[in-house]
């Protein structure tokens, strides 16, 4: 078999955006294969959940949530981004919900909660001080 001529063990430049686009592109085709061949697999459901965020594809994001929220509805961590999920869309008396169901199953990482940008829209809703000091024991 014949060799192609050229510089194999160049290193390949790429503009940082152009990279970060098809490595997102190249992982989110790579977990929904993974989901198509073992739909129940929590890792790649996580993973693919954070990419579809982050891409913005929020209604996608939201799906696989509510996906990881019935495979394991006693993790606190999978209430809590369904929370986001549905804040992003802002659907907040849904977020506030599952926000609900996040701390009620132990979820209490309050800066967190302060902090983190999927929640903004959900931290004006006038359920959530209340429902977050009374749940640090704060009320």
């Amino acid at each position: 078999m014949g060799h192609r001529s050229g510089r194999p063990n160049r290193t390949i430049q790429l503009d940082p955006r152009v990279r970060e686009r098809l490595e997102g592109e190249f992982q989110r085709e790579f977990f929904e294969a993974a989901i198509a061949q073992d739909p129940c697999n929590l890792d790649c459901l996580i993973r693919l959940g954070d990419i579809y965020t982050r891409q913005g594809d929020y209604e996608k994001g939201l799906s696989i949530d509510q996906r990881l929220v019935g495979l394991c509805p006693t993790e606190p961590t999978f209430h809590y981004n369904l929370a986001c999920s549905f804040s992003l869309l802002g659907r907040l008396d849904d977020a506030i919900a599952a926000l609900r169901a996040a701390i009620e199953r132990g979820y209490d990482e309050w800066e967190h909660m302060d902090r983190d940008e999927d929640l903004d829209a959900v931290r004006a809703h006038e359920a959530y001080r209340p429902m977050i000091e009374a749940a640090r024991g704060d009320a």
